[in-house]
């Protein structure tokens, strides 16, 4: 069975999990430039419920960012890619998922050798807490034949909450 697991708004999970005083609040990453422009990359629930949507250029939610004093990080590639490695190696360490590859800097396949569903579920929740437990990163998982519809999986897990 393949296994998807994609990191949820990645950069900001990124963000917050090396300032842990900033769960629970609206925090964003943008690309900011010199002139303090740039658009909204990743963002927590906390600021998406203030009405800030990923792409928002920065200087037209200024107001709501400030007013609401919502943490505001630039982008910072390389400190993702360090966590997405750290990510990586805490699942492999977990011997757990077989054939684990990385798709993209925030998402990652796999395979559980089983067939029986409820198992399936059980190890996956493992997978998911375990990456949770050890980097800070909260992520979402869809199990399925195929690759494609193991990502669809995750979308709708993303959606439901439950896995």
């Amino acid at each position: 069975m393949i296994l998807h697991i994609d990191c949820n708004t990645f950069y900001a999970s990124c963000e917050v999990s090396l300032r842990p005083d900033l769960r629970g609040k609206p925090v964003v990453v943008a690309n900011c430039n010199e002139a303090g422009g740039g658009i909204i990359l990743a963002l927590t629930k906390e600021a998406k419920a203030l009405g800030l949507k990923r792409g928002n250029p920065v200087f037209q939610v200024k107001d709501i960012l400030n007013k609401n004093n919502v943490a505001v990080f630039p982008a910072n590639l390389p400190k993702y890619v360090d966590i997405s490695k750290r990510l990586m190696q805490v699942v492999k360490d977990q011997d757990i998922v077989l054939n684990f590859t990385q798709y993209s800097v925030d998402e990652f396949f796999g395979e559980l050798p089983l067939e029986d569903p409820e198992e399936l579920r059980e190890y996956a929740k493992k997978v998911k807490q375990h990456i949770e437990h050890c980097t800070g990163i909260p992520v979402s998982c869809g199990l399925s034949l195929t690759y494609t519809l193991a990502k669809v999986a995750t979308w709708y897990a993303k959606k439901i909450q439950r896995l």
